[in-house]
């Protein structure tokens, strides 16, 4: 069986928000076979409810997938939270092979690799599966 592992975390922008209770910013999670190295890139949001109430009062809606709601009072406490959250989930995305893990992971975080009309990108296709025959 391949058993993901989250290998790190890295927030977009990289410079601290201004106000830690009003922030949206972008993240990676780097995960990838445990044991090995490398990963791929799973995409996830990170926002403060504060921010998120004023989104849904300005567009009466909004689209939460991949998205992490965190209210700390820093943003390392917030960064472990969403590290605790990722590691809760990676068990239950076991596979036999790395693509079909990523693409359970991708249920929950959008995979770099991850094309919606065929699950996995062309690029991906072309160029890492035939590394792994």
């Amino acid at each position: 069986m391949t058993v993901p592992e989250l290998k790190g975390i890295e927030l977009f922008p990289i410079v601290k928000p201004d106000f830690i209770d009003d922030f949206w910013l972008g993240g990676d999670a780097h995960i990838g076979i445990k044991g090995e190295i490398g990963a791929d890139h799973f995409r996830f949001g990170l926002i403060t409810p504060k921010k998120l109430l004023t989104i849904v009062q300005e567009k009466r809606i909004f689209n939460g997938r991949m998205m992490f709601v965190v209210n700390e009072s820093d943003m390392k406490t917030n960064l472990a939270l969403v590290k605790t959250e990722i590691n809760k989930f990676l068990p239950e995305c076991t596979r036999d092979t790395w693509e079909e893990v990523a693409l359970a992971i991708n249920n929950y975080l959008e995979w770099e690799y991850f094309d919606l009309s065929s699950g996995i990108c062309a690029f991906y296709k072309k160029n890492m599966m035939n590394r792994r025959i």
